[in-house]
């Protein structure tokens, strides 16, 4: 997945020299031997300038899907769902270009840039960077752009600035580093995508660790409001093949209000058993609560709160085929995060209402070649509230009729 630059650092080299041009302090000969031509390059590619360029790595992916709603909705639309919300039709979900160095002992700054286009885009944009609304037909997205620098202090605090992808949750934006195609509940209504801010990091020993930082909030490149958010977290790895994360996120998250603040706590452990490396098991928890964000039908506000489980297994049956399994109980206590609204309490007035379901997912992977694989997802969603579930999910009239959503979801993607 990995693309050394050394080759074209050598190449740029080679031109430079021909040109009679300086690299450091030692200029290409006028005429020599293959030999002291080719010794010539080499000495160039070890200037600083190149062998920085020779650290640079290039990362990316394609992925796209096809998905199939079983009852076939007017609107085309899988309702509650983070990037798969499209029914019935083929998509580009993204193309992502990544360009990193990571820090060393000798040059101890790094960098980040990534990149994305295609549909996902809509979802992970932030507020000043092309978000909301009028960025929906743009398909160009700077997920990620920040430098790093190890200061050494003990065993080396990292420090983090820019804009990058938030430490919550057990999912991330890249679609093949997760062990289904669909993304969880708790992925798209339970925490944030990505934060602009700093971050600092200090590993205590091999097994413990702490992140502490300041972003300008929940997916936004500018700040709505004069408050900032506080974002954290603790990494522990006490038994061989298991790691306990417990991430936090505190500030005021409201445009133009800086007293009601919201808060998450996330929990994701790891669990892939030295006697079974065929099999990882994940489990994610998050618990979270925001003052004043819940819309009564009288425009009265009052405290939202959420919270969720996903359980996770992951088999590789092969080299090549693997299955995983997910299954997840979301619960938006006052319709908050979901925006779901129900009848108010005298049935004619609207209001955000509790909203609670629960999904099934099973997806089986087979690796085709090199980078390239498919895989293949049956999804189940259901509404479990108020005595036999809200109807949330669109049926074949093209109005929520439904209190369950069943897809299937194919997938090409190819990683390099």
């Amino acid at each position: 997945m990995r693309r050394q630059w050394g080759r074209i650092g050598g190449a740029l080299a080679f031109v430079v020299l021909a040109q009679g041009l300086a690299w450091g302090q030692q200029a290409a000969p006028k005429a020599g031997t293959v030999d002291e031509r080719l010794k010539a390059v080499e000495e160039a590619v070890q200037s600083p300038v190149l062998s920085l360029l020779r650290e640079v790595t290039l990362t990316g992916y394609v992925q796209t899907t096809y998905n199939f709603n079983f009852e076939d909705p007017p609107t085309k639309t899988n309702n509650l769902r983070v990037f798969d919300d499209e029914a019935n039709q083929f998509t580009i979900n993204n193309i992502e270009l990544a360009f990193s160095r990571q820090p060393t002992e000798k040059v101890p700054v790094g960098f980040g840039v990534v990149m994305n286009a295609g549909r996902d885009t809509r979802k992970t944009k932030a507020l000043g960077l092309g978000g909301g609304a009028t960025g929906d037909d743009n398909p160009f997205d700077l997920q990620q752009a920040y430098v790093t620098y190890v200061a050494p202090v003990g065993k080396g605090v990292t420090f983090k600035a820019g804009k990058f992808a938030t430490l919550l949750g057990a999912e991330v934006i890249e679609a093949p580093a997760n062990f289904n195609v669909s993304r969880s509940f708790l992925f798209g209504f339970a925490i944030p995508f990505t934060h602009v801010g700093a971050l600092a990091t200090y590993p205590f020993t091999d097994q413990v660790s702490a992140t502490v930082g300041v972003v300008n909030g929940w997916d936004n490149v500018r700040d709505d409001n004069r408050g900032k958010s506080a974002i954290g977290q603790i990494s522990l790895a006490p038994l061989e093949g298991f790691t306990l994360l417990v991430n936090g996120i505190w500030g005021a998250e409201q445009a133009e209000r800086d007293s009601p603040k919201r808060w998450v706590v996330d929990v994701v452990a790891t669990y892939n058993p030295p006697s079974l490396k065929a099999l990882t098991l994940q489990a994610n928890y998050d618990y979270g609560r925001e003052d004043e964000a819940a819309e009564d039908g009288a425009s009265i506000l009052r405290d939202a709160t959420w919270q969720g489980i996903s359980l996770i297994a992951n088999y590789d049956l092969t080299e090549k085929l693997s299955f995983a399994v997910r299954g997840e109980y979301f619960i938006d206590q006052d319709g908050a995060r979901t925006a779901f609204a129900g009848p108010g309490p005298s049935g004619l007035l609207p209001r955000q209402s509790r909203l609670n379901v629960y999904e099934i997912t099973a997806t089986a992977k087979y690796k085709l070649w090199g980078g390239l694989f498919t895989r293949l997802e049956y999804r189940h969603d259901q509404s479990i509230t108020d005595g036999g579930g809200q109807r949330v999910f669109d049926g074949e009239t093209g109005v929520s009729t439904r209190k369950r959503q069943d897809t299937i979801t194919v997938e090409l993607a190819y990683v390099f």
